[in-house]
């Protein structure tokens, strides 16, 4: 059975390299940014060290996505693969800085680990991060 080809437009690389800003935007993507008319931008109120670094993880984690869905049909777009490790490898330096600080962000990070402290750590939905949405 033949299965129908899709058709994806050629996206141009127009990234967005505020990480901050694309994560309130919703879009990584200069061109691909409409404003909607209620927005409200997350905004920072009074953050601790670690809830700022978090907070820094999560920007960088929603333009690696963003890079990871574009790469899936560029896949030849070399500026967008080296912008992509880049953030790969900052990322990784600021979760290696967080994780020997703070504690772990995910339960699989630790494995030789000898307590169990994930349970410990405010969840998202207590508040604990300040922010106006």
């Amino acid at each position: 059975m033949k299965l129908a080809t899709i058709y994806v437009e050629n996206q141009p690389f127009d990234i967005n390299n505020n990480i901050e800003d694309s994560l309130n935007k919703g879009s990584a993507w200069n061109n691909l940014y409409i404003p909607y008319k209620y927005q409200n931008h997350l905004k920072t109120n009074k953050l601790t060290k670690q809830q700022e670094l978090e907070y820094l993880l999560m920007c960088y984690n929603f333009q690696i996505i963003e890079l990871n869905l574009y790469l899936d049909t560029h896949k030849n777009d070399m500026q967008a693969l080296n912008y992509l490790n880049k953030l790969i490898m900052d990322y990784q330096k600021l979760y290696h800085y967080y994780q020997m600080n703070y504690t772990n962000l995910y339960i699989a990070a630790n494995p030789e680990s000898k307590t169990y402290n994930y349970i410990n750590n405010p969840w998202p939905w207590e508040g604990t991060l300040n922010v106006e949405v």
